[in-house]
């Protein structure tokens, strides 16, 4: 269905979507020469779907790993700043943290 495809083109766009295709060419797993050809068989909503389970798989597990994330920093905030409680910028502090890594961590978050 072509008026289909280009709305999946037009939401997905093409180059994300060329990701997933590239399993369905000919050439797949050789990276060159690519021909962009299909397979036999093949077809653009199995691209699409593929898309999808892809999408669908990252939201499941995002939700598990910002917990996991969020857990970790929590527990590491916790735990340090119960080591050292009159340091409340404990982080930052150069009895505590390296001063390397204070002066990397600047240099990343703050220019």
């Amino acid at each position: 269905d072509e008026r289909k495809a280009k709305e999946v083109l037009l939401d997905i766009g093409y180059y994300r979507l060329g990701f997933y295709w590239f399993a369905f060419e000919k050439t797949y797993p050789q990276k060159r020469p690519r021909t962009h050809e299909f397979r036999e068989g093949a077809r653009f909503d199995h691209v699409v779907k593929l898309y999808y389970f892809d999408f669908n798989l990252r939201n499941m597990l995002m939700k598990y790993l910002n917990r996991i994330e969020i857990n970790f920093k929590t527990f590491l905030t916790y735990h340090v700043s119960t080591l050292y409680p009159d340091s409340p910028t404990w982080f930052a502090d150069p009895a505590i943290i390296s001063s390397e890594y204070i002066q990397e961590f600047d240099r990343i978050v703050y220019t």
